[in-house]
């Protein structure tokens, strides 16, 4: 600014004034400037929103009471602070059974400080317990979820190619997709609570309960183990259908199939460890009664070391709601299953599964992409001489290879002139393609030029009709002769597609 104003501050005819203004409107427009002043004061701005938003977010966890620890760690270590100061400040006091008491006793630092020591491994031993059990049941989670839905997607694939009937490979994607939304809302229903494990089941969202028939859900309340029993009639159902045809796939893929599902029953049983056997009753008994102790004498010892009430009270609070703190923390984190703030939401997981299994059956999951005949490959070949591929393996080395060869023919492919260009000598001839696909998009290509359709489409058109010109195809010797043989057939395809040429 300092620089402007001096340039526009040299004698002049025009008025001040209007020198002023001039130097006004050069000031903004170099504001206004990209990469001036203005983006430094946004970019600044925005480092300033980023902090505020960090600065709100610690400030919400410390003071987050919903699955905290620390409202108990405060009922605990409040009480204990105030006896500590109170017999701080009947000490200084002096009044006289108090101060006769305490001196009488001789009490050892070591000996307070080697009990708080042992009490404190023990805490710290049983959260990193229970830290570890919080982790592994999240893993197992997520773990038989994720099996139960590739077999589900496994089993839907292997009906793609299947020569039966329309309705029952249907009614069979649909059972299995049923059959694997009840068995996960099984499983979460048992870690939750087993008690109520059937009742919990009907809470939880599942894919169109209401298609099964009374008889199957009567039998599945009445049955003592849920889970295995939906298990058994999903292997069934799958067995049953590999023998009328609906699964076409060989034994070897069908059986993977088998092993996802005995994988996520395994992981489920594991995970069913976790919720039904808790921490060891003694070592727990045994370290909340030393905790008690611990709040027993630590009002005694700290009053009798501090000189002052303020002191007694700091010294006395922070070790209390350490302990204490890591305690609750244990017993929050032991158990992931259940309906506390700290625990796996049951609900959140079952909507997702669902979201999951359903998308198996959407019409988006049944469209497979599809790669243009123009695609380029030429990425990869610049990949293959990047020094950062120097270590890679001889057979990705021979795939980039490959695929640099089909980037060349296909880029040669797509510069032959059309049919309506001079006819070449024959010596100048280039010689066909062997590859069925590198054909088809030349036939695309070509049947592209001539008409107004996009090459995409052409190469679906081609796909279509490709039986009609198959000998020609065949029996074409250069590109003359294929062309000749797609302007053979391109009547055809104009009257089949409904092309505008």
């Amino acid at each position: 600014l300092k620089c402007l104003k001096a340039r526009f501050a040299t004698p002049s005819t025009r008025s001040q004034g209007a020198r002023m203004g001039q130097v006004k409107m050069r000031v903004r427009r170099t504001i206004r400037a990209p990469g001036c002043l203005r983006s430094g004061a946004t970019m600044g701005y925005r480092e300033f929103q980023h902090d505020m938003k960090q600065i709100r977010s610690v400030i919400s966890l410390v003071f987050q009471t919903d699955g905290s620890v620390f409202p108990l760690s405060l009922r605990v270590a409040i009480p204990c602070a105030m006896v500590t100061a109170t017999l701080r400040l009947l000490l200084q006091i002096e009044i006289e059974p108090v101060t006769t008491v305490f001196q009488s006793w001789v009490i050892q630092n070591d000996a307070y400080s080697g009990f708080s020591a042992l009490l404190g491994f023990l805490v710290v031993f049983r959260t990193s317990q229970a830290y570890n059990r919080y982790w592994d049941g999240a893993m197992l989670l997520y773990g038989f979820a994720g099996d139960f839905f590739g077999a589900g997607s496994s089993l839907v694939a292997f009906c793609e190619c299947s020569e039966a009937d329309a309705r029952l490979i249907m009614t069979f994607k649909q059972t299995i997709i049923r059959l694997l939304s009840l068995l996960h809302a099984c499983c979460l229903g048992h870690l939750q609570d087993q008690s109520v494990a059937v009742n919990r089941l009907y809470h939880l969202e599942l894919i169109d309960i209401a298609g099964f028939t009374p008889e199957s859900l009567e039998r599945i309340k009445e049955s003592g183990g849920q889970v295995e029993l939906v298990f058994h009639w999903v292997q069934t159902l799958v067995m049953r259908n590999v023998h009328n045809g609906v699964i076409a796939a060989p034994s070897p893929l069908v059986s993977r199939a088998f092993q996802e599902l005995a994988d996520g029953l395994v992981k489920f049983h594991e995970a069913l460890r976790i919720a039904e056997l808790p921490f060891p009753l003694p070592y727990v008994q045994s370290t909340f009664v030393l905790l008690l102790v611990h709040w027993l004498i630590t009002p005694i010892i700290v009053s009798l070391w501090s000189n002052s009430v303020t002191a007694a009270f700091i010294f006395s609070f922070i070790p209390v709601f350490t302990l204490w703190s890591l305690h609750g923390a244990a017993a929050e984190l032991e158990n992931p299953f259940g309906d506390d703030a700290n625990d796996f939401c049951s609900e959140e997981y079952q909507q997702l599964m669902n979201q999951r299994l359903a998308l198996l059956l959407s019409p988006t999951a049944c469209e497979l992409p599809e790669l243009l005949p123009t695609a380029e490959f030429e990425c990869w070949a610049k990949r293959a001489a990047s020094p950062y591929t120097s270590g890679r393996s001889s057979v990705h080395s021979s795939l980039l290879e490959a695929m640099q060869q089909d980037s060349t023919e296909l880029r040669r492919i797509q510069e032959i002139p059309s049919s309506e260009s001079p006819t070449q000598p024959e010596a100048d001839s280039v010689p066909m393609p062997t590859s069925a696909w590198r054909r088809q998009a030349l036939a695309a290509t070509s049947l592209s030029r001539a008409s107004r359709v996009s090459p995409s489409e052409c190469h679906v058109v081609v796909g279509e009709t490709g039986s009609q010109c198959s000998s020609e195809m065949a029996m074409a010797k250069d590109c003359e002769a294929f062309e000749a043989a797609i302007a053979a057939a391109f009547d055809h395809c104009v009257a089949q597609n409904n092309i505008q040429v």
